[in-house]
């Protein structure tokens, strides 16, 4: 048994003389920028799409072959403008050289330091990216020069990306920028094509019409099919922290999603599963600050469209429990949300406590409870809100009718009741608001 470990002891260290001797070959002989012509070659026969690199190729020899440089830049479409689709300001790629042995290749953690892409959409909707997309679904799809291009990625094994202060654009009509997603951070583990991928990231997002801005930090795991058509992510997690333009926060929270898939091709993003709590400050309606939970059983959101539908969605504010259908239309220009709500059998004096109306703790424990169903229309940007087919029994009162609200804050509408005795209601005034009223001579009444 020595004897045999010590042969086994003289061959690993052999082999480790050989790979140390082979690696310093390497790089006295070897100079990488002989091939920055084929690198660029080989990406634009893929992707047809040019490469420039600015900077000298580094070697990199142990314990993994690579490469390190800098300034490298991937032609945008055509008819989107002469600035690249993507740059980035470092670049670090390598192999290990133990797999190259058995035709392996086996590529370690790719680092991008100032990635920079410029994603946009034309006057025809057409965008930069789809071509990438197209490709995988057509391993023949002819380039610009009429040659076959080859599958981008038939087969993918790295060990990780790590991303440091991307910046992506995003525009639409080629040069309008809608939003700037800044200070891009990335860190996954191992990538294979239809393999699980464990990731973290966190960016900010600024939306330019309205002025607001959003910091994110996510976790998940995701998945990509072979062909770069559809993203698959599980037990997403994403805090936030949003604000309006002027700076102030408006919002604080969490989003846990169980599963999400983004077809790249159609744009399309389909939510299942989803729970989200906030806390509100400064929101249009109720106190300066609230408490807000959100959970939804599926959600789908087609970007070409710019249409949202949710179903099975629940929400609870300030302690109230609502049901919604809902729907949305022209999202990335002037949203309007439509659909209905049901709260079905709820205490009043959560809604009380949520108006900030100041009456006894006596006459909130009487309030009993509230039904209410509508069918609705928002506008988010102009804070329109309309109310049609209300039915409402609160109070011993059932109303019907509708509300709507002007972008200037103004309320009008038709709500008609049955008869109902307003003594109810007077009981709940703090007696010192009451004292020039002569509440007895007040009886029912009906609208």
């Amino acid at each position: 048994m020595r004897k045999f470990l010590k042969i086994l002891g003289g061959t690993i260290a052999a082999i480790v003389a050989l790979a140390a001797a082979a690696a310093i070959v390497i790089w006295l002989t070897f100079d990488p920028n002989d091939y920055k012509g084929y690198i660029a070659d080989w990406v634009e026969t893929r992707t047809g799409r040019e490469l420039v690199i600015e900077d000298d190729l580094e070697l990199m020899v142990f314990p993994w072959l690579g490469i390190t440089t800098g300034d490298v830049r991937l032609g945008n479409a055509p008819g989107f403008g002469e600035e690249p689709f993507a740059s980035v300001d470092s670049l670090s790629v390598s192999v290990q050289l133990m797999p190259l042995l058995r035709r392996q290749v086996e590529i370690g953690t790719v680092s991008l330091g100032g990635l920079e892409l410029d994603l946009a959409t034309n006057e025809e909707g057409l965008n930069n990216w789809s071509d990438f997309v197209a490709a995988q679904a057509n391993e023949t799809a002819p380039t610009a020069a009429g040659t076959d291009r080859e599958p981008f990625l038939e087969s993918l094994n790295i060990a990780g990306i790590d991303i440091d202060e991307g910046l992506i654009f995003w525009r639409e009509n080629t040069t309008e920028v809608r939003f700037v997603l800044s200070e891009l951070t990335v860190e996954t583990g191992a990538i294979a094509p239809g393999e699980s991928v464990d990731s973290d990231l966190s960016f900010r997002l600024v939306s330019i019409a309205p002025q607001l801005s959003v910091e994110i930090d996510a976790s998940g795991t995701a998945s990509i099919d072979t062909a770069l058509s559809t993203i698959e992510s599980r037990d997403v997690r994403v805090g936030f922290n949003l604000a309006d333009g002027g700076g102030n926060e408006r919002a604080t929270g969490t989003l846990q999603i169980d599963d999400l898939r983004i077809a790249l091709g159609d744009n399309d993003v389909e939510v299942s599963r989803g729970d989200l709590t906030a806390a509100l400050t400064s929101p249009p309606i109720g106190p300066d600050e609230a408490e807000v939970s959100v959970g939804w059983s599926s959600m789908s959101l087609e970007r070409d469209s710019a249409t949202l539908s949710v179903t099975d969605l629940v929400t609870d504010y300030a302690g109230m429990s609502a049901v919604w259908e809902m729907s949305g239309e022209n999202l990335f220009e002037q949203p309007a949300l439509t659909g209905s709500v049901r709260v079905a059998t709820q205490p009043l004096a959560p809604v009380i406590d949520a108006l900030e109306l100041e009456i006894s703790d006596t006459a909130t424990a009487n309030l009993g409870s509230v039904d209410l169903s509508a069918a609705f229309t928002l506008l988010p940007l102009t804070r329109q809100v309309s109310l049609s087919d209300i039915a409402a029994n609160l109070l011993g009162m059932t109303i019907s009718g509708e509300v709507m609200t002007t972008e200037a804050g103004a309320v009008s509408g038709r709500l008609s009741t049955n008869e109902f005795d307003p003594q109810r209601v007077l009981s709940l005034l703090p007696q010192e608001t009451l004292a020039r009223i002569e509440v007895d001579a007040i009886g029912p009444v009906s609208a």
